[in-house]
């Protein structure tokens, strides 16, 4: 029988704020972590605006001695996951750390932390990279720093595919293989070569004169997505685990569904993700009409926007629901 899975703790490092009351109070009032890039790399870039991460307090998280062997991406997750552990009061003399794991994604990893040291071999030689290099740019750093600094030793996962490492904590938990997982994202990309990379494939909004209102999901005058760093990190626990240590309960995962569209390296084709929510629905055991808020992936981009709108609305409303 699948267990229930319930969200008793939420972190987050972001452009509009390093806490989660902060995020949401800004978010509500209608601000934009928006910005333009003034470093001087950026100026022959196409794109020269980003949300970028330059007021959080890392101190209050991690020693300074630390700071120096990991990358900003283990940095913002470890500052998230320890906001959501907080929020979700854990009590670790009493948790089974054998049964509690640590998902955290992240689609680049340490990539500052390669470009730095790619410079450093080409301007001083190859002995004066790094003994730091690997353990700081590997994609599972994130999750491995968190599980060595909480003392978590059930299943540590680092996926690169986006969006799939809640729904496969989640699963693990339903599953009954963990009680707990600390699961999230991670990224610090606000770099020149990604930024180039990005404007060679005309992905990135163009609209630097007016930063704050570049990212505009599902409008004609859309031009591409506003690249951004941060983290989100939420603390996922069994239900009844939950009451028994008398947990405050934030929210409730019920379904999750995961596909692939198999069909082009940049563009969408909307069947694949209508798949995948039909999936979640089912395995929700709810009906589409239960539904009553949808958050739309929003890039900005001309193809995806089409083809998120026929996802969730032409294909979608015409799948037949199994209960």
């Amino acid at each position: 029988m699948k267990r229930r899975v319930v969200v008793t703790g939420m972190g987050v490092v972001s452009p509009l704020g390093n806490d989660v009351n902060t995020l949401w109070k800004r978010t509500k009032n209608g601000k934009s972590g928006i910005k333009t890039l003034k470093a001087a790399e950026f100026q022959d870039i196409s794109t020269r605006i980003a949300g970028y991460v330059d007021d959080l307090a890392i101190d209050q998280y991690m020693e300074p001695k630390e700071q120096k062997k990991y990358d900003r991406f283990t940095q913002f997750a470890y500052s998230a996951a320890i906001q959501a552990l907080e929020q979700a009061n854990v009590d670790f003399e009493t948790l089974d750390k054998d049964r509690a794991g640590v998902y955290i994604g992240s689609g680049t990893g340490g990539l500052q932390t390669v470009l730095d040291n790619h410079q450093t071999m080409l301007e001083k030689g190859k002995r004066r990279v790094s003994p730091f290099l690997i353990p700081a740019m590997i994609h599972n750093m994130a999750s491995g720093y968190i599980a060595i600094q909480t003392g978590f030793r059930g299943p540590s996962y680092a996926a690169v595919s986006a969006y799939a490492t809640i729904g496969e904590a989640y699963t693990n938990i339903a599953h009954g293989y963990s009680d707990v997982i600390l699961a999230g994202g991670t990224e610090a990309t606000i770099t020149p070569l990604y930024f180039a990379g990005f404007s060679k494939m005309r992905a990135m909004s163009t609209q630097n004169e007016r930063p704050e209102k570049a990212s505009r999901p599902f409008d004609q005058d859309r031009d591409g997505f506003v690249m951004s760093e941060g983290a989100g990190v939420l603390f996922l626990e069994e239900y009844e685990h939950a009451k028994q240590r008398d947990a405050v309960i934030l929210g409730e995962i019920v379904g999750y569904g995961s596909t692939t569209d198999a069909y082009h390296i940049t563009a969408p084709d909307y069947r694949g993700a209508a798949k995948a929510m039909q999936l979640a629905i089912e395995r929700a055991g709810i009906n589409k009409e239960d539904i009553a808020y949808i958050n739309a992936h929003g890039t900005s981009t001309p193809t995806g926007d089409v083809s998120e709108t026929k996802q969730s609305s032409t294909y979608l409303a015409s799948m037949p629901i199994n209960n």
